[in-house]
């Protein structure tokens, strides 16, 4: 788990409440990632967390090579639509590694590891596993137990 700290808490416990919200300058409209203080835009310490659908588009991502037998797992950057400028690094999911395009469309999930919950992202057209086992639209929520192998298959 990356480190907690005072710019920081309010994103990791919107993603504990599998909630992405990203800061806003209330003065000038300058989204604010990653995390800090004030607007880099207008130096501004009026930010508001904002709440955000996480649809967005694949802008690069990596193939790291595994031990044999081991599933790949593919790393992406997603420009998140509703926040432009903003960019996501997190895993893609629910498609396999060769089919992985720039500028696909994606959209959000969520995955649990080591007592956490971060975002990953996948095809629009997946549909994710609730949690009573139903499916809806987005990206399969995946847990670290079947090693990322979530009900939606990735």
């Amino acid at each position: 788990m990356a480190r907690i700290n005072h710019d920081t808490v309010e994103l990791w416990q919107g993603w504990q409440r599998r909630e992405l919200r990203v800061d806003r300058c209330k003065d000038c409209g300058t989204w604010v990632f990653p995390p800090r203080p004030f607007c880099p835009g207008c130096w501004s310490d009026a930010l508001v967390g904002t709440a955000l659908g996480g649809a967005g588009r694949l802008v690069s991502y990596s193939l790291p090579r595994v031990a044999p037998g081991s599933p790949p797992v593919v790393s992406g950057v997603v420009a998140l639509a509703e926040a432009p400028g903003v960019r996501l690094l997190a895993r893609i999911v629910g498609i396999e590694p060769e089919r992985v395009a720039l500028g696909m469309p994606l959209a959000l999930g969520w995955w649990e590891d080591d007592g956490g919950v971060y975002p990953q992202f996948g095809p629009v057209d997946a549909a994710p596993a609730r949690p009573d086992g139903g499916a809806v639209g987005g990206v399969a929520d995946e847990g670290a137990a079947d090693g990322g192998a979530g009900e939606a298959g990735a």
